[in-house]
């Protein structure tokens, strides 16, 4: 019949409609990439670079908090000097092990194209963008479909001694 979903049963054995996330979820296929940086500056910001081995994508859905809110820039193939400290996956079905191909990395010495298109993703402000008094931010969160390659997120604080929080979901399709 059409418009009808069939039941699976998930682990406790109830039957249950499954959504796309849940379905990743119970794949094994969805993992967390986490990770908070504290004293970032304005000027420099944070960078983190992907690694997406050849015919894969990365699906992306991601939540960025900034203390005084900021902007990130995603661009492909960036120009490094150190590749940074690896981020490691957690895959979201706790009792298995990550299968990301996948590589995440922070704090990179490491400068975008800017020969390649940008995504950019807008990171609200709190009350006080100056740096004074009291502060704090709504995460936003951007979903972006990466293709094979070298990507690097750049996430800029509109003030100094920020906090970024990147809090992603993904999953690896292939191109």
């Amino acid at each position: 019949m059409r418009g009808i979903t069939n039941p699976m049963r998930d682990s406790g054995g109830a039957e249950v409609s499954i959504d796309w996330v849940h379905h990743l979820v119970h794949e094994g296929r969805l993992h967390r990439i986490n990770h908070k940086l504290s004293g970032i500056s304005a000027t420099t910001g944070c960078n983190f670079i992907i690694d997406i081995p050849k015919n894969v994508e990365l699906h992306w859905g991601a939540n960025y908090f900034s203390k005084f809110g900021g902007l990130l820039e995603a661009t492909k193939n960036p120009t490094i000097s150190a590749i940074g400290t690896e981020i490691q996956s957690q895959n979201c079905r706790a009792e298995l092990p990550s299968r990301l191909k996948t590589k995440f990395y922070h704090t990179a010495t490491a400068t975008a194209n800017t020969s390649s298109f940008v995504y950019n993703v807008g990171i609200p402000g709190g009350t006080a963008v100056a740096g004074n008094g009291a502060a704090g931010s709504d995460g936003d969160r951007a979903e972006l479909i990466l293709d094979s390659g070298r990507w690097i997120i750049i996430i800029k604080p509109y003030a100094d001694s920020a906090d970024i929080i990147l809090n992603a979901l993904v999953y690896e399709g292939i191109e």
